[in-house]
């Protein structure tokens, strides 16, 4: 029987890949049938199954992503619709797509790796009849795929389309915040290991809903809400990266022809928030004449810096929609206003979209329609410097951008804990043991699974396989009342045509894994002909992609089966690249 070659380097690069904290913001589904994901630690363009105008969630882990719902339906890792996870309140019936605001967030029940809680909020086109409610997913069930298994259970009527989350200050619990439609009342749910376990509200700054001087719209089917501002339940709220502040937005028309004198709506509001207590207390009102059509929000990573996104329908500034900062140290609420400097103003949105923090510190934005992603690449320096780009993100297959962006407990930011670990081998002979050394940041507890029906409960641990196959390894760790997981296959073979080559020049793989096509890009600065040659687990090629002249090339899964592929790209003199892929 042949020696098996191990092919280190392939297996090297990828164990040295390592993410940006935990791992429940790696995919972003958004719009019409796009997404980013942050698999690598940047944004790439990606797809799903998701179709809505606004907001969305989605939840990961170090292995896969586990499940996202535009609000109505809750697809799971395979983008297959969820059993039960049908008609969520979040839908937004009256619209022709899912279209509120934040209709979704998605987080983890304290204390559990498997329990997920699903907030969503009604739009205004429904008459917001639906209020906040929540659903809960359970990833124990259908074979990990998850199920819902309690849905649609009211927390909060009549709601605006807001819902936003925080850690409390155990570090454990989570504070989900809604905001009532008609007052001023913030409603804080704390979550437990128990479930929702205590509901605190504060009333502070504006009424958010009609009054009795512009009845706007007839409310209809809406107990308790005699009318309705189609536009002032809309509008981001958003928390800052450490909890302790909160923005407010809504998104008025400009004025009622019909029954009102011009209504110039609600001005942006900068609240504090007692992560210990659930009170919500009012800081800052930013009372600009101009600034009631403000959407979209996101603090800076260091929280020093605000960003607004306004021009809604271009009611005002002539068609142009602006992206703006404020200086949130820069003193009082006059100081803060007049620190206001405009980042970006542009013809190419439609509406002014959603912003998003992300793993790799950088802020992204929702452009309305486009095929592409903006993105403030540096968003804790000042001014200018904060280096916004328009189209820093290309979405595949010409899927475009709604106005939102996904809807993330902003503590996932935060959090230094990540699931990882380094093995001694990945292909390996049966019989062979496999060392498997614990490289993660703040666990207590390791849990390895080894994909053949064996377990470990111990930091380092190996293992042995009995029978060829391909098997995944999955490392759970836990602190407190975090989980995080990792994931890495290993391949067990008798023989394996794979050489290994040091010199491993490519630049990015992406999607992997993949599920109908990924692309390979690589150095080739002088434009040299290559030929790509992919080969199963058992060392034959199944194949061969010649005159490759650019500096990428595209697999397509076409009549591949799922499961572990290599790849070796060459010249006519030297092999200058391997890989592994992995098709799903």
């Amino acid at each position: 029987m042949k020696r098996l070659l191990i092919i280190s380097t392939i297996f090297l690069l990828l164990i040295a890949i390592k993410s940006y904290g935990q791992h429940e913001a790696d995919y972003w589904p958004f719009g019409y049938w796009a997404g980013l994901n942050y698999y690598s630690g940047t944004a790439t363009g990606d797809t799903s199954k998701f179709i809505g105008y606004e907001g969305g969630t989605a939840i990961s882990d170090g292995c896969s992503i586990l499940f996202y719902t535009d609000g109505d339906t809750v697809y799971d890792r395979n983008h297959n619709p969820m059993p039960n996870g049908f008609g969520l309140a979040g839908k937004c019936t009256n619209y022709v797509v899912p279209s509120g605001t934040q209709s979704a967030l998605a987080v983890s029940q304290p204390g559990s790796d498997s329990l997920f809680y699903i907030f969503t909020t009604d739009c205004v086109e429904d008459t917001l009849k639906d209020g906040l409610r929540y659903s809960i997913v359970d990833m124990s069930l259908n074979g990990g795929l998850g199920n819902v298994t309690i849905k649609n259970q009211l927390l909060l009527y009549p709601s605006t389309e807001k819902v936003v989350a925080t850690r409390h200050a155990n570090g454990c619990d989570i504070w989900v915040l809604g905001h009532e439609y008609g007052t001023n009342a913030f409603y804080a749910f704390l979550l437990t290991n128990i479930g929702i376990s205590a509901t605190i509200v504060s009333n502070s700054g504006q009424v958010h809903g009609y009054d009795n001087q512009c009845k706007y719209l007839p409310c209809f089917n809406c107990p308790g809400i005699p009318y309705i501002d189609e536009q002032i339940a809309r509008g981001y709220m958003k928390f800052s990266m450490d909890g302790s502040r909160l923005i407010l937005l809504a998104t008025p028309d400009d004025f009622d022809t019909l029954t009102c004198d011009p209504v110039y709506g609600l001005y942006p509001e900068l609240f504090t928030f007692d992560n210990s207590t659930g009170v919500v207390a009012q800081d800052v009102l930013l009372a600009d004449t101009d600034s009631i059509l403000y959407y979209g929000a996101s603090f800076s990573p260091d929280n020093s810096k605000l960003y607004l996104s306004c021009g809604w329908f271009g009611y005002f500034g002539n068609g142009l929609s602006y992206l703006h900062q404020f200086h949130l140290n820069a003193g009082n609420s006059t100081a803060i206003l007049n620190s206001r400097t405009l980042i970006n103003d542009t013809t190419s949105w439609y509406h002014p979209g959603a912003m998003q923090l992300a793993y790799d510190g950088k802020i992204y934005f929702a452009n309305d329609n486009w095929d592409y992603v903006g993105a403030i690449n540096n968003p804790n320096a000042a001014g200018l410097a904060c280096n916004y780009n328009d189209s820093a993100v290309g979405l595949p297959n010409y899927y475009t951008c709604g106005i939102g962006l996904p809807n993330f407990l902003e503590s996932y930011f935060t959090i230094n804990q990540e699931a990882d670990f380094i093995c001694s081998q990945t292909t390996a002979l049966p019989g062979a043991t496999i060392y498997f050394t614990d490289n993660s940041t703040g666990a207590s507890l390791w849990e390895w699974d080894f994909g053949d029906g064996n377990y470990a409960a111990t930091q380092n641990t190996s293992h042995a396989y009995s029978s060829t196959g391909i098997y995944t390894v999955t490392l759970t760790i836990n602190k407190d009342c975090h989980y995080d997981k990792g994931c890495k296959t290993i391949v067990v073979t008798k023989e394996s045509a794979i050489t290994d080559h040091s010199d491993n020049n490519i630049a990015s793989i992406y999607p992997n894994p993949f599920t109908k096509k990924t692309t390979i890009e690589f150095k080739n600065p002088k434009n040299e002909n290559y030929t790509l040659k992919l080969y199963d687990s058992q060392g034959r090629i199944v194949q061969t992609i010649t005159d490759i002249t650019t500096s990428q090339v595209i697999i397509e899964k076409d009549n591949l089966t799922n499961g572990l592929y290599f790849f070796q790209l060459r010249t006519d003199k030297e092999i200058c690249a391997t890989g592994k892929l992995i098709v799903k």
